[in-house]
């Protein structure tokens, strides 16, 4: 189903920023609109309007109220994302009894619509094309990073899955694959993965299949219906109350297979859990849905759950930024470069992000930045010794195996050229792996922008709520006012060059008097050799000579909010996880579930990627509820 944006739009651009299929632009007025031809149907744009202004073709705000629908069913799904939409497709598949999808978004498949990669171990497709299964040395690895406080089992059940997964999803399509490999493997080596061949990703793809066989298989999809509430019966969910665009479902049920997703849309639990997180503008995007409330987690404690709301992880990234061309991108990411907060003071050591691929970690530090802002700033001498040092070796090699970054031959015309008016954009046009939408080696340590949204903004609900009277979210405020609109010149680029230090700092906002006392010390611990602030290694202190001066700026960004409920290897919520107590009928497959990674003081250490556990717990959540409504 393709969308249209309604007289509602105000303009703000959130959604042009999300959309994956580049489709949408805008007026004289500001207003936007979508070129249907190019709508690639993931719903991203409406995952981040904060008025709902976009809605589905031939959908309307328009609901007649009604008195309370009663349905009986076997297995209640609730949320349509990949973990729901597989244990849907494939609860199906093993039994004939009635099976139900509520979703409170106007369309299905969640954030799996945006999702790029998987993990698949053990699958036939592997197999028979002799590539080597990697499952048990990935296992141990992933159990090692955890310090081996993880179910083992749990674990096991969560990479053996992905391949039996597999094996079924070929049954769905006749899709034709090829070999590929997960980003963060690339290119020193990984599991050898089967993605779809002619699709960008695998996750709208598969949200597409999965949603087909849903609906020839019988599976009853209520979307715009958010589960408010439980009837108990005997300790066991008899019956899930749902809120829907004319007034009140109820569909009676034997088990409930909860997948409801991310809680960073929930302003309680992100003050308490994510206070510096709370102050920031982050821009909205997909992994930042509406929907994205935090519903499991008191649904989950409503039925009797163990919720462990230590376990609660925002997984911050950054600084997440993206220079010019890739001499900028090479110099601005190199060990010589400083990291800079807005007040022109350092906040780390600046090889911190090359050395361990500290994306995850150097974000718990970030987000106490004003604003949550970094400028990684260089200057033109300061290159030429980083130049000279490197010759033709790589200037570094990512922690994360992103390869080796070089500085291109025309780095010095490149610089040149970013002085001028326009210069960013003529940099990009001379191509090269720091081109437009691209970076150094292919990911620069931070990583592409990105962003999502902070705190729910106590934005007004929207108008009638959600389409067909979803009850309206709060949101994206940013702190200027404009909802959405990105303050202090987000709506750049983020790149900024001068020949002076102080129209560096007129053009990016950073405070001159602050970023001259940072450089004038820096220069003094450099002719010293001992950087007594971050403790940089001596051979990467480099001082700041007479200009130019370049700054690059990363912001901060986010995938989410995980974890709040415990579970078993299969996927069932445990009462009490000390004794091995169970909520019989109550399945936790996806982000909501706390059990495949541990809070390390706010970094999410995982056994593996998202996009992998959501269709492997998915999965096994569908064989046991099956299992367990047939007994």
């Amino acid at each position: 189903m393709k969308f249209q944006v309604t007289d509602r739009c105000v303009g703000c651009g959130l959604c042009e920023g999300a959309c994956h299929g580049r489709c949408i632009s805008h007026g004289a007025d500001g207003k936007r609109f979508i070129d249907q031809s190019r709508c690639l149907e993931c719903g991203s744009c409406m995952t981040v309007c904060p008025i709902t202004a976009i809605l589905e073709d031939g959908d309307t705000y328009e609901h007649p109220a009604h008195d309370t629908i009663v349905i009986n069913a076997d297995i209640v799904v609730l949320g349509s994302g990949g973990a729901g939409l597989v244990a849907a497709a494939r609860a199906a598949d093993l039994t004939d009894k009635k099976i139900v999808i509520l979703e409170k978004m106007p369309f299905v498949g969640g954030g799996m619509n945006f999702a790029s990669d998987w993990r698949i171990y053990g699958s036939k497709w592997q197999e028979e094309r002799g590539i080597p299964n990697l499952m048990q040395q990935k296992m141990q690895q992933a159990m090692d990073a955890t310090n081996w406080q993880l179910d083992s089992s749990l674990v096991y059940q969560a990479y053996v899955n992905t391949g039996k997964f597999f094996d079924w999803f070929t049954t769905l399509t006749d899709a034709e694959y090829e070999e590929g490999m997960y980003i963060f493997d690339q290119p020193h080596g990984g599991q050898i993965l089967p993605f779809i061949k002619g699709q960008r990703g695998v996750g709208l793809y598969a949200s597409k299949v999965l949603q087909k066989h849903c609906r020839e298989k019988g599976v009853q999809i209520l979307t715009r219906h958010t589960a408010t509430d439980f009837e108990m019966t005997d300790g066991r969910i008899s019956a899930v109350i749902a809120k829907d665009p004319g007034g009140v479902t109820k569909v009676n049920c034997k088990a409930v297979i909860m997948s409801t997703g991310s809680w960073i849309h929930n302003k309680e639990l992100i003050k308490k859990y994510a206070p510096d997180y709370n102050k920031i503008y982050v821009q909205p995007d997909a992994h930042t849905s509406v929907a994205y409330t935090g519903d499991g987690v008191f649904l989950g404690e409503q039925a009797g759950a163990d919720v462990d709301y230590s376990t609660l992880c925002l997984r911050l990234m950054g600084p997440m930024s993206h220079a010019p061309g890739d001499a900028a991108s090479s110099f601005a990411h190199s060990p010589a470069a400083l990291y800079v907060n807005k007040n022109g003071k350092r906040w780390i050591n600046e090889n911190t992000m090359i050395r361990t691929d500290n994306t995850f970690g150097a974000a718990q530090m970030l987000v106490k930045q004003p604003e949550g802002l970094n400028f990684s700033i260089f200057e033109y001498n300061m290159a030429k010794k980083v130049a000279e040092k490197t010759g033709k070796n790589p200037i570094f090699v990512n922690a994360d195996e992103h390869g080796p970054v070089y500085i291109p031959d025309n780095w010095e015309e490149q610089l040149k050229v970013l002085l001028e008016p326009d210069g960013a954009m003529k940099v990009m046009m001379m191509g090269g792996p720091g081109g437009p939408g691209g970076i150094p080696g292919g990911d620069a340590p931070g990583g592409m922008p990105g962003g999502s949204i902070g705190e729910a903004r106590n934005m007004p609900d929207a108008p009638g709520g959600m389409p067909g009277g979803m009850p309206g979210m709060p949101g994206g405020e940013g702190p200027d006012g404009m909802p959405g609109m990105m303050p202090n010149g987000f709506g750049d680029m983020g790149f900024y060059a001068a020949e002076t230090l102080e129209e560096l700092c007129e053009k990016s906002g950073i405070n001159y008097e602050g970023l001259k006392e940072t450089i004038e010390n820096y220069n003094k611990m450099c002719a010293d050799g001992l950087d007594s602030e971050f403790f940089k290694n001596s051979d990467e202190l480099i001082p700041f000579g007479d200009g130019p001066f370049y700054a690059v700026r990363g912001n901060l960004s986010t995938d989410g909010g995980f974890g709040g409920l415990q579970i078993d290897k299969d996927t069932r919520a445990y009462s009490n996880k000390k004794d091995g107590s169970v909520v019989e009928g109550l399945y936790v497959p996806g982000d909501l579930s706390a059990s495949r990674f541990l809070n390390y003081n706010g970094v999410k250490v995982q056994v593996i990627n998202d996009l992998a556990w959501a269709i492997s717990s998915g999965f096994s959540a569908a064989n046991h509820a099956v299992e367990f409504i047939s007994k």
